[in-house]
């Protein structure tokens, strides 16, 4: 199993695939391997539906953990090991279509102003305004602020693709706060120098406020 993991995170990482995706569909692999006792490939298409029958009626995974899981299988058997693969055999659920959840701006307000931490409130104003994703908020330097044109350099976002995002005067005046108190490094937001914060951090203080 370790040679095939290796074998499996060199393809992922050939073909660009970001570092938790690679985590994840190793994870699943694991947990399938786990499950039989045996290495992936040795499996037959019989028993990888029958892990996955388990997972979705006793484990009650999300769809989108099983699709993820069909993800990995494919990766593993086509790119990997060179077999055939058939859709057909180990299929993908449907996505559910659900409307999102928005905030009024009023409860915005409220979340930012019951954030009594300059730099908390910095990443939930700037967050907000800017419609930043939450690795892009993590992996701002100060550099990417331009506040001449008012607007955020976001390096390497979703698709691997630089952006520019809006700063509204707001968001630029409460950074400037932030920054005259705590004097970040090379990142904006740093949990230590020259450490940027994690993402697991941000979410914590957003359910805080909320």
């Amino acid at each position: 199993m370790k040679t095939l993991r290796n074998k499996m995170i060199q393809q992922m990482q050939l073909k660009a695939y970001s570092q938790g995706t690679i985590q994840t569909y190793i994870s699943n692999l694991v947990q399938l391997s786990r499950y039989f006792g045996k290495s992936p490939e040795v499996l037959s298409v019989e028993q990888l539906r029958d892990f996955l029958h388990h997972m979705i009626t006793e484990r009650k995974v999300s769809r989108s953990w099983t699709n993820q899981f069909v993800s990995a299988l494919k990766i593993l058997f086509c790119d990997v090991l060179k077999r055939e693969w058939n859709p057909l055999d180990i299929p993908r659920v449907r996505g559910e279509k659900k409307l999102p959840v928005v905030l009024s701006r009023n409860e915005v307000g409220q979340i930012i102003k019951v954030t009594t931490n300059p730099k908390h409130q910095a990443i939930l104003m700037l967050t907000y305004s800017s419609g930043l994703r939450l690795s892009e908020v993590r992996n701002l330097k100060i550099a990417d602020i331009d506040s001449q044109r008012m607007q955020i350099k976001v390096v390497q976002g979703k698709g691997f693709k630089d952006r520019y995002s809006i700063l509204s005067p707001v968001a630029l005046e409460m950074l400037r706060q932030y920054w005259l108190k705590c004097r970040p490094g090379t990142w904006l937001f740093e949990t230590a120098p020259g450490k940027p914060i994690c993402q697991r951090s941000v979410q914590l203080l957003f359910h805080k406020a909320l």
